[in-house]
Formats: structure tokens, sequence, C-alpha cells
């Protein structure tokens, strides 16, 4: 491919910010290893927040967040 961008790690690591904006615009960016010329294509993966997305699939027990007394208290303490 002619517009993909080719950096190698030392390159890479020293422009991060630029290589992570370049592939979160789509733009085709190829990590090269200099020792023996493997290469890997960095695509983006980004997820959006579902708010409520755990929501019904968690459970507590009714007494979880109930408070303790000093003698529980104690015990959780010494371990």
């Amino acid at each position: 491919m002619s517009d993909e961008k080719i950096y190698n790690v030392r390159e890479a690591r020293a422009k991060l910010t630029q290589v992570i904006e370049e592939v979160l615009r789509g733009e085709h960016v190829v990590l090269r290893r200099a020792t023996d010329g493997a290469e890997i294509a960095l695509i983006p993966h980004v997820r959006k927040r579902e708010p409520g997305r755990y929501k019904g699939k968690i459970e507590f027990a009714p007494d979880a967040f109930a408070p303790v007394d000093e003698a529980e208290l104690a015990d959780w303490e010494d371990g």
C-alpha cells in the first residue's frame, strides 16, 4: 500500500501521540522492528461506554453495605 505510514519502533515510541491520532483517523499505520523487519499493522479499537451495561448482571447480598460492629472491623483489620 502506498498510503500506509511505516514507523520503526523507536520512532513510534518518540511520536506515540501522533501515531495514535493517525490510527484513530483511519490511516494505515505499520510498526516495523529494525532487527528482523517484523511488521505489525495498527488498527483502531474504540469501545463506547454503555451506561447500564451490567445492570441486572451483578448482585450484592442485602447486607453487603451494612455497617459492621467494632469486633468484625477488628477481624478485618487484623487479618
